[in-house]
């Protein structure tokens, strides 16, 4: 009966050896879904600042586009000094190539946010692939103890209520001698 007992407790030992790095497995998983979360959600604020930064630009934009209209009029109030306006024409077309070289890199950014977009989609698509594949173990596991370990399990507490049952009726026997011995002697 000891032997079972240990028996039992080797086997939930062994249960337990396995099981411990199939659930740090998780614990690790499920940091590194936290991380890519906080990640995404830095991202995420990132493009805002990005998209308030365009929105200041266009205003700049329009800004300069108002100036630049104001210029024009100007131009045309004051036809005699055309060597001032061309001055100033070249100043504005200098501004308008920085201000597309900023949409440039505006472009860039918003491209690079995307493609960091689409990484960490596709290892959002790698974590889900692990937990699947954790669950599978988990599944084939749970399976293994359903169809292997429970049926020898319920064999050795069959074994052991047999002989619980065969000591009780030693004993009964035992006691109907001790009886009879006891009556014999008075």
């Amino acid at each position: 009966m000891e032997n079972e007992n240990g028996m039992l407790q080797q086997i939930k030992l062994l249960l337990q050896e396995e099981l411990r790095p199939i659930r740090q497995d998780i614990q690790a998983l499920k940091q590194g879904q936290e991380l890519l979360v906080q990640e995404q959600a830095g991202l995420k604020q990132g493009q805002e600042l990005l998209m308030q930064e365009q929105v200041g630009l266009k205003q700049g934009q329009e800004l300069l586009m108002q100036e630049q209209a104001g210029l024009k009029q100007g131009q045309e109030l004051l036809m005699q000094e055309q060597v001032g306006l061309k001055q100033g024409q070249e100043l504005l077309m200098q501004e308008q190539v920085g201000l597309k070289q900023g949409q440039e890199l505006l472009m860039q950014e918003q491209v690079g946010l995307k493609q960091g977009q689409e990484l960490l989609a596709i290892e959002l698509q790698a974590v889900k692939a692990k937990v699947i594949d954790i669950d599978d173990k988990l599944l084939r596991l749970s399976i293994d103890v359903e169809n292997d370990i429970k049926p020898k399990i319920t064999t050795l507490f069959d074994a052991d209520k047999q002989r619980k049952e065969q000591l009780d009726r030693i004993e009964s026997q035992v006691s109907r001698h001790d009886e009879y011995i006891f009556k014999r002697l008075k």
